[in-house]
């Protein structure tokens, strides 16, 4: 198991996409280079899902806190570099991983707020890969949920998997998103979003807590060696209750705070687009 370090995770938020890449030992099984990247893998037990912001900002001035860290000026997402840094230490010890662009010029309106849409990429690549199998996959593990200790999921996990989250001390929060939908559904599938230890996605004050997101790396690695004990076949699917409700406690950031205007952003990083290059991905 790859341990954790917190002078890796910094250079690693340094990095652009394409050095990023170049940390896989191969090049990717699946890809339309701007919606999504996908690397098979050795093990096939669970599929973990990343997000990434392909712009070629580097060299970011970081502000640590005590056990936290926030990039100055808050010009790329440090939650979205922390998604898919823990992916590929997944990958690194053999797991599948698939890539979702999250770039942040994808910003839309949901009920009146900014909010990444997530989903698109995920959409893309069912579209595009009918045939992708995942008969061996027991669990697909998104990694983009705010704070740690718990997991969402649109439907309640079978009772032999929430025993397993229950021995990891998580807490299942059901909420009502299709994001988690797509393959669940069409690869019988459960999926879950699993928290890694940020804080304040979107706002002035976005940050990575150390110590969180090292504990939910462990928490991953033993969600990984339980969930082989499950037999797939034999576990049902069951819908959660009508009075069965979000806890706001655990909500995850996807919103952007109200006063966000994408147009004086744009002015305040100035030169942004022109590091940005759209058809180099």
């Amino acid at each position: 198991m790859s341990s954790f370090e917190r002078e890796k995770f910094d250079n690693f938020v340094n990095l652009n996409f394409d050095e990023i890449i170049e940390n896989f030992e191969q090049s990717p099984d699946i890809t339309d280079e701007k919606n999504y990247w996908f690397f098979d893998n050795v093990k096939q037990d669970v599929l973990f899902i990343s997000y990434y912001d392909p712009n070629k900002l580097k060299n970011f001035k970081l502000v640590k806190k005590d056990d936290e860290v926030s990039i100055e000026q808050n010009i790329t997402s440090i939650s979205i570099k922390a998604s898919f840094y823990f992916g590929l230490i997944m990958y690194e010890n053999g797991y599948p991983l698939l890539l979702l662009n999250a770039n942040p010029k994808n910003l839309t309106k949901k009920n009146g707020s900014n909010y990444y849409d997530l989903a698109t990429a995920l959409e893309k690549f069912i579209d595009d890969n009918p045939d992708f199998d995942l008969d061996e996959t027991k669990l697909i593990l998104f990694l983009f949920n705010e704070k740690r200790d718990y997991y969402t999921t649109n439907i309640k996990l079978p009772s032999k998997y929430r025993s397993i989250m229950k021995e990891l001390k998580l807490q299942e929060v059901v909420i009502d998103s299709s994001e988690y939908d797509y393959l669940s559904e069409q690869y019988r599938v459960p999926s879950i979003n699993l928290s890694i230890g940020f804080y304040d996605f979107g706002k002035s004050n976005e940050r990575i807590n150390y110590l969180d997101l090292e504990d939910m790396i462990k928490i991953a690695f033993a969600i990984t060696e339980a969930i082989e004990s499950v037999d797939k076949e034999s576990i049902q699917f069951e819908e959660p209750e009508e009075d069965e409700f979000y806890d706001e406690d655990f909500e995850e950031e996807e919103e952007y705070d109200e006063d966000y205007d994408e147009d004086d952003e744009d002015e305040e990083d100035e030169g942004y687009e022109d590091d940005y290059d759209d058809e180099d991905y």
